[in-house]
């Protein structure tokens, strides 16, 4: 065989190999190479408290449900701190984290990063939050009941009494002790700023400044997540119109507001109960409403920050 017909053979089978190499199903190549793509950083990264020990935090991620996307890389550390008190694995389809060694008043720092198959990290995102306590009863262990101005039971709410530690509700001879009061008379159902409600004698910094009902419908303070820190709501002395608030007349289950005090150390979430459509419970002049609060002990503690 001459070296003209070694060619001609060799040009036939290259042909023929490249002939049928291109034919073959595209999607059956991988269009995106192992590897190349870096996940881009968690977006919607926000935070809140279940109890006294236990953060959640929770996150959406656009990639996540990419092949070359591996899983999540998360650390929470004291803010300030040197060491981690987690530095954890979890799946890429999670979206929630929850930490359940919490100490009340520490400030948390959450930080969460996609790692793609070739085990190189994407940006961080960081998330900062603390505890707080949670209550469902007051200083006597009965539950959080503010009365209307008819009753002769209290309608003042003190957010967290010290020597109680917890809650307590007073009555108007004691009204100097109040944050919030409740007017539940002549078909209006107003709760809010103790001196809002034109009781007069309130002293600083008991009145406690207050936020509008936040758009949803919860009975558990934990389900409540946010990612702005709670010194960034509008506070002010006012009360909230349980009857008329479009946000409460569509509640079923509760509202909640954030409330703190005149000098802005102490913050608290109020969820206000809603039961048989109505947030006014008992009857007569002994007609409540009843709460749950998450409040922060801690000073300048009212962390949200990214």
């Amino acid at each position: 065989m001459n070296l003209r017909k070694l060619y001609s053979i060799l040009a036939v089978i290259v042909l023929t190999l490249f002939v049928f190499t291109s034919c073959d199903p595209i999607e059956d190549d991988p269009i995106t190479p192992s590897g190349t793509e870096i996940p881009i950083k968690a977006n919607d990264l926000m935070g809140g408290c279940v109890n006294e020990t236990t953060l959640v935090f929770t996150w959406t991620h656009s990639q996540k449900d990419s092949t070359w996307f591996k899983d999540y890389i998360v650390t929470i550390k004291e803010e300030g701190a040197d060491l981690f008190a987690v530095t954890d694995t979890i799946s890429k389809s999670m979206t929630q984290y929850t930490f359940n060694e919490a100490k009340e008043g520490v400030v948390y720092e959450f930080t969460i990063a996609g790692r793609n198959i070739d085990n190189k990290v994407g940006a961080k995102a960081t998330f900062k939050w603390a505890t707080a306590s949670q209550f469902k009863k007051n200083d006597t262990e009965s539950d959080i009941r503010v009365y209307g101005s008819a009753s002769a039971y209290g309608s003042g709410l003190e957010l967290f009494n010290t020597a109680g530690g917890a809650p307590k509700i007073w009555k108007i001879a004691n009204e100097a002790n109040w944050n919030l009061g409740l007017f539940a008379r002549d078909g209006k159902v107003l709760f809010g700023s103790a001196s809002a409600l034109g009781y007069t004698q309130v002293k600083n910094p008991a009145d406690a400044e207050i936020t509008g009902l936040m758009n949803v419908d919860l009975e558990n303070l934990g389900n409540l997540v946010v990612d702005t820190s709670l010194d960034k709501f509008a506070y002010s002395k006012k009360s909230i119109d349980l009857v008329n608030d479009p946000i409460a007349k569509k509640a079923e289950k509760g509202v909640i507001f954030f409330a703190r005090t005149l000098d802005k150390k102490h913050y608290a979430k109020v969820l206000v109960l809603k039961k048989a459509g109505n947030f006014l419970q008992g009857s007569g002049d002994n007609v409540f409403v009843q709460v749950y609060i998450s409040y922060q002990k801690a000073e300048n503690v009212p962390y949200a920050k990214r």
